[in-house]
């Protein structure tokens, strides 16, 4: 007996609809963490309302928020994307989304 991957896997997966909805719910539940992160870094609170969770991911909309999750020369990473994923007990995947 050999073992032969299914390359299709990953797509089958995806359109299974408990699939969709654990990943809906856990990105809602990474939204109000990252919400509270960013809220903690102060400032006007623009950056926390830009966040959202559409489609079971986890996106900001801010113009700055690569700054933000990733730092700059004079900026440290902050990262509330990542942590909240993280602590909501999911992978983070880095992944650009063209179609939000």
């Amino acid at each position: 007996m050999k073992y032969v991957p299914n390359p299709k896997f990953k797509r089958e997966l995806d359109r299974e609809p408990g699939v969709k909805r654990e990943l809906a719910d856990r990105a809602d539940d990474a939204e109000v963490v990252a919400r509270s992160i960013g809220l903690s870094l102060g400032g006007t609170g623009a950056y926390a309302s830009s966040i959202a969770s559409p489609g079971g991911r986890l996106l900001t909309t801010d113009p700055a928020g690569h700054l933000i999750e990733w730092g700059s020369v004079n900026n440290p990473p902050y990262a509330p994307l990542r942590r909240a994923v993280q602590a909501t007990g999911a992978h983070y995947v880095d992944e650009i989304v063209r179609d939000a």
